[in-house]
């Protein structure tokens, strides 16, 4: 399991998982890591290693398109 995308809050951490799973990627949401290192204080939307390059492709897209 990796993390592709660190989400703001649960509203951007869901949006995350739906674009995800439009793919066809099935995604997990893990709670904010500790107070310390980069993904502090972040939703952490995590996807099984084999469909990591996909996640990344689909989450790229997702920001393209919301800018």
């Amino acid at each position: 399991m990796q993390m592709v995308y660190k989400a703001k809050n649960l509203d951007d951490a869901h949006g995350a998982r739906d674009v995800l799973a439009s793919s066809g990627i099935t995604a997990h949401l893990a709670e904010p890591a500790s107070e310390n290192g980069p993904t502090a204080g972040f939703i952490r939307v995590c996807v099984d290693n084999v469909r990591l390059d996909a996640a990344r492709r689909a989450i790229a897209e997702w920001h393209r398109v919301r800018k």
